[in-house]
């Protein structure tokens, strides 16, 4: 389950285990079942459940592109977050009965009859089935949460008769009422060839779900936006720190950060891929904007694991905001993540290293890179100089690095200058560049240096120390480069 990371799937935060039991942490759903509110209500109203429907195949679809089928959905296994009765938030739990279906061919009978698909409940006299199980499972979820009822009754005998003969009454009053969309999109699902069976990708591309797509509002888009934006400019080192952070929060914090998501997931394979985030920085920001040129080099620095997609965890640490990555319940979360070897208060070289070795990062970053950045987190946090980081120690640093997250005032195109101030090997390259043609060429070279940084960085609004840079190359060359000044009311620079 922790290698489900999406934003309709239930959270399993951290096992402990014993000699006889095992202990699951888990993201904390208050809002009940969904088989609950049908039982409450009858029926749920059409329109709520497409929004459901929708997050549910979204879940689904992430899980069969990662070679998992849930073999068990149902209402049961479905919980809203909250108990706002206007919140049609949802995660998917129970993978008790979850299977890797690209490691080996599934043949048992599992989950409830009303639910499990003709192919699942005879799997004992075939060569077993697929991943589509779980679409049927899907029709017989929509068909109940719309009407109260299932689709098939009896014994079971009658009721596999009558899956066979794909019969589906919809007839009665209450289904005169439903949507011709709704009603194809059942029988796209309930389909007993499983190969007929609709695909999630056009599940999630049926026109009964797209009513279900509500418009976000653009004020909380641009405001995670920016917040992506601003810690595409961070250190690797505090981008994992913060990644650990969000893996602590649950749907209260990530509200907005959770809507944005999804609304940029057009596919709804729960990644975002370069086109959709393009996609969200031009709806917001438009196509000639400086923020829509940065996108393809702030995606690679975004990428933590190297995937070449954005997924849920990264997208959440890069859009929850400084205040949310700073709160002192939060970050004690993140401190016990990586507090694992006694559970002592306190986190050593070993941990950090142990943390980021197990972690996605280990797929772009080498041992030894992992080992060098525990260093340097235990250097730059150890103040009593025992060897180790407390809680305030660890507090400090991350509200300290936090601090730094700002909009950066010089955008580079091809890498970054970190607020840190630690140089990538981009940079390095740069000042060696520099180093070398001043050594070799004297006065001579300063305008060829110029041209180097010129070329090498987009100087928007310089701080005091670039103004002061550019001021001397300027008395320097005579003119060539005249200081940098924003003219009055203008959106450009001089």
């Amino acid at each position: 389950m922790k290698e489900l990371d999406h934003p309709n799937i239930c959270r399993l935060l951290e096992t402990y285990e014993d000699r006889r039991h095992m202990f699951f942490v888990m993201e904390y759903c208050e809002g009940g079942e969904v088989f609950d509110r049908i039982m409450d209500n009858d029926r749920i109203q059409e329109g709520d459940t497409a929004v459901v429907i929708n997050q549910v195949a979204r879940a689904l679809k992430y899980a069969h592109d990662r070679g998992i089928a849930h073999r068990d959905m149902k209402p049961e296994n479905i919980v809203y977050c909250t108990t706002d009765i206007n919140d049609n938030s949802v995660k998917v739990i129970d993978w008790g009965l979850g299977f890797y279906f690209g490691q080996a061919r599934m043949s048992s009978t599992v989950g409830s009859l009303t639910y499990a698909a003709p192919e699942v409940l005879e799997a004992k006299k075939s060569e077993g089935y697929t991943a589509a199980c779980d679409q049927w499972s899907l029709g017989v979820l929509t068909y109940i949460m719309l009407c109260g009822k299932p689709p098939f009754w009896g014994d079971y005998n009658e009721q596999l008769k009558r899956m066979k003969l794909e019969t589906l009454p919809m007839s009665d009053s209450t289904w005169q009422q439903i949507s011709q969309d709704a009603k194809d999109l059942i029988k796209s699902l309930l389909k007993v060839d499983p190969r007929k069976r609709l695909p999630l990708e056009r599940v999630l591309a049926h026109p009964w779900l797209q009513t279900s797509q509500g418009n976000l509002d653009a004020v909380v888009m641009k405001e995670v936006l920016s917040n992506i934006r601003q810690f595409s400019n961070v250190s690797q080192l505090f981008s994992i720190c913060v990644a650990s952070v969000a893996r602590q929060l649950d749907h209260r914090s990530l509200r907005d950060v959770h809507r944005v998501f999804s609304q940029m997931d057009t596919n709804g394979d729960g990644v975002l891929e370069l086109h959709e985030m393009k996609n969200g920085f031009e709806q917001i920001y438009g196509r000639d904007s400086e923020q829509f040129r940065d996108v393809e080099e702030m995606f690679k620095r975004l990428d933590l694991d190297g995937s070449g997609s954005i997924d849920y965890t990264e997208f959440i640490a890069a859009g929850i905001g400084e205040r949310a990555c700073t709160e002192e319940s939060v970050l004690w979360a993140a401190f016990k993540t990586f507090d694992i070897e006694d559970d002592d208060g306190k986190i050593t070289t070993s941990e950090i290293k142990q943390v980021l070795q197990n972690a996605d990062v280990n797929n772009v970053w080498s041992k030894e890179v992992c080992e060098d950045v525990a260093n340097q987190v235990c250097e730059m946090g150890d103040q009593d100089g025992d060897g180790s980081l407390d809680f305030d120690e660890w507090l400090k640093l991350m509200r300290e690095m936090a601090s730094k997250r700002k909009p950066p005032e010089v955008i580079r195109q091809g890498s970054r200058l970190r607020p840190s101030g630690i140089d990538s090997a981009a940079e390095h390259k740069v000042m060696e560049d520099l180093e070398l043609i001043g050594g070799r060429e004297g006065i001579k070279g300063i305008k060829k240096t110029y041209d180097i940084l010129k070329a090498d960085v987009q100087i928007k609004r310089p701080a005091k120390a670039s103004t002061g840079m550019l001021n001397c190359f300027a008395g320097c060359c005579g003119g060539f480069g005249k200081p940098w000044r924003r003219q009055a009311g203008t959106g450009s620079d001089h």
